[in-house]
């Protein structure tokens, strides 16, 4: 958990830039347990183009904190990274995942946090 809130608070000279912190594991190795989840309600009915529009615009020009939970496919991966703006301002995103392909296709830097 240290290893996990150190990445998300940078230390004041280190660069603001984009950074993805994803966390792989089995299922019930506690991913989830690791961050707070608000869930969205009343958006089922709307179309994936529309939603991805929309949280595009309201994170633009804004610093963000996202977690998404239990990311299984590369192709989600892809789907969720389009309304995510990379404003080199701090913003980070937290992926739990059960898949090591998502995980380090997620990191740039290769190094998720691994939950056994």
């Amino acid at each position: 958990m240290e290893e996990l809130v150190k990445d998300l608070i940078p230390l004041p000279e280190e660069e603001q830039e984009f950074r993805v912190l994803p966390m792989v594991g089995l299922g019930g190795s506690r991913k989830t347990t690791m961050v707070s989840i608000t869930q969205l309600s009343g958006i089922d009915h709307m179309g994936d183009d529309i939603l991805a529009e929309m949280l595009l615009k309201a994170l633009m020009e804004k610093r963000y904190l996202i977690v998404l939970d239990d990311v299984r496919k590369v192709e989600d991966w892809h789907k969720l990274t389009i309304s995510l703006p990379n404003l080199q301002n701090g913003s980070r995103v937290i992926v739990t995942t059960r898949s090591d392909e998502v995980a380090e296709l997620a990191d740039l830097w290769g190094n998720p946090l691994r939950l056994h």
